[in-house]
């Protein structure tokens, strides 16, 4: 098999397995994908300022860049010290706690921002509820899939479906596709997850 680490695609192939690992491995990285989704929802029903979806797109990646980050200081931890060393311990709590840091602050900038723009909601009260009826069975479906159940393959493949055809009605609606494309890479990678799971059980 030839080796195509060396290249484009081939980095963003391995890069895209190692986010995805994470996400089968990791419960924490699953309940992140699922909160990406709900801002992602939130962003799509709102017209928010520049500044405000700049503000929670790079609170939403940083904590998922984190994510990955932490499991990889865990594993390299792991390898080098078995996780017996109380230094080791120190090592995996404080790259947990950057991550913990960092989802903190991701609340507060979604606080803030939802408390600076709570007019655009009010007034647009219609429109948004339009976007979060389709957006949280999408917000459902994720939690379905990257809980891991027991359950038949032939459930997950509709879940899949389901939330697939309920992109569509979410980009019609949208006020932001940028949003919207976030809430699809959120739910591909969650039922991506489902189906590694399930071929790695």
């Amino acid at each position: 098999m030839s080796d195509d680490r060396g290249t484009v695609l081939g980095s963003f192939k391995f890069a895209a397995r190692g986010v995805l690992e994470v996400a089968v491995a990791q419960r924490n990285m699953r309940v992140h994908l699922v909160a990406a989704l709900l801002v992602a929802v939130f962003g799509s029903a709102v017209p928010l300022g520049l500044a405000e979806q700049l503000a929670l797109l790079l609170a939403v990646f940083a904590v998922l860049a984190a994510e990955v980050m932490n499991s990889a200081v865990e594993e390299v931890v792991d390898l080098a010290a078995g996780g017996q060393e109380e230094r080791a311990r120190r090592a995996k709590d404080a790259s947990a706690g950057a991550v913990l840091v960092l989802a903190v602050g991701a609340v507060a900038v979604l606080a803030v921002v939802l408390i600076r723009d709570w007019d655009l909601v009010q007034s647009g009260r219609s429109a948004v509820g339009k976007v979060f009826a389709v957006g949280m069975p999408l917000v459902l479906l994720s939690a379905f899939l990257v809980l891991p159940i027991s359950r038949a393959e032939g459930v997950d493949l509709l879940a899949a479906m389901a939330g697939a055809a309920l992109l569509l009605p979410l980009a019609l609606f949208s006020k932001s596709l940028v949003f919207t494309a976030v809430a699809a890479l959120a739910f591909a990678m969650c039922a991506a997850a489902a189906f590694a799971r399930r071929g790695g059980d």
